[in-house]
């Protein structure tokens, strides 16, 4: 095994964490939002992600922030925090409560198309024919594993609405997987999502204050909190620094695609934890989303 082979299946493992880590996270996050506005979840998870990559900087010397760096390039920052921690929380949540469970799946899953057009078009990556392929069929599979269940297409107009806002939030994070590569070189990962997250948390917080009051505090037990660590520690936080390490070292497109396994992996994870059911076809999904990932991978 050749050095490039080696480097390049270091990523591609630890972007299977990091998929593990977010499809693990939906099942977990349906208790939480049965006692707990989403906007309030939010600011907990979001407050236990800074927390988390504060720790690590904590045990880390000559590591910090550089705020002159920080800086001279604010607003790239500052679109990246609005990208992927305002904005696309918004609009998916807004989005999610405005139209069907099977519409927001298969526009969610566009988010990698989005990532390529941004990073081909200012950016400069480029793909093979055959992984452009690889990218579509991943994508194929995710939305088939998505809609083989209960979930189901609507064409009615009155979903327009949540259908518009929840392609608002593939394009955005999408975007903020494209524009996280070039912050690389100028801060890493862990600053990358410790600013995003300081930058988007007065945003969210206006959001959730109206929601305090609605919190039911008698039925927050030791597991309500252990699943806002997970959340926000893994999901929000170390995932994420992770995700935009992998930008930075294979490439914005190349680690998009990978998001495309996160419905699988909820999949199982929530017939583990839920005991919800697995259909057959949706393990053909799953098979189409490994396909088109080695193809990818292959044609890289």
């Amino acid at each position: 095994m050749n050095k490039y082979t080696t480097k390049q299946l270091k990523y591609d493992l630890l972007l299977l964490i990091i998929i593990v880590v977010w499809g693990v996270n939906f099942p977990i996050l349906k208790h939480v939002l049965e006692v707990m506005h989403p906007f309030v979840v939010n600011i907990f998870r979001f407050t236990a992600s800074i927390l988390a990559i504060l720790f690590i900087y904590a045990f880390q010397k000559n590591s910090f922030l550089n705020w002159r760096v920080i800086k001279s390039r604010f607003f790239s920052f500052l679109l990246l925090g609005l990208l992927g921690y305002f904005l696309y929380q918004l609009f998916f949540i807004l989005g999610i409560n405005n139209t069907t469970a099977g519409n927001s799946a298969i526009i969610m899953a566009s988010s990698p198309v989005w990532t390529a057009v941004v990073a081909i078009t200012f950016y400069k990556e480029k793909l093979t024919r055959a992984a452009w392929i690889g990218l579509v069929l991943s994508v194929a599979g995710a939305i088939y594993v998505s809609l083989s269940g209960e979930n189901r297409i609507s064409l009615n107009r009155e979903l327009i609405i949540g259908n518009t806002l929840i392609l608002a939030a593939s394009i955005c994070w999408g975007a903020y997987t494209a524009f996280s590569k070039p912050a690389t070189q100028f801060i890493d990962a862990k600053g990358i999502t410790l600013i995003g997250l300081i930058i988007s948390f007065p945003f969210n917080l206006f959001l959730a204050i109206p929601h305090m009051d609605d919190i039911m505090w008698g039925e927050l037990n030791w597991l309500f909190w252990l699943a806002i660590v997970y959340s926000g520690a893994l999901s929000t936080g170390l995932a994420v620094v992770a995700w935009t390490y992998s930008v930075q070292k294979v490439g914005a497109t190349h680690t998009a695609v990978f998001g495309n396994l996160v419905p699988f992996v909820a999949l199982v994870a929530s017939y583990f934890i839920l005991q919800e059911h697995i259909q057959p076809d949706q393990l053909l999904g799953g098979s189409l989303i490994v396909g088109g990932l080695i193809l990818m991978r292959l044609n890289r």
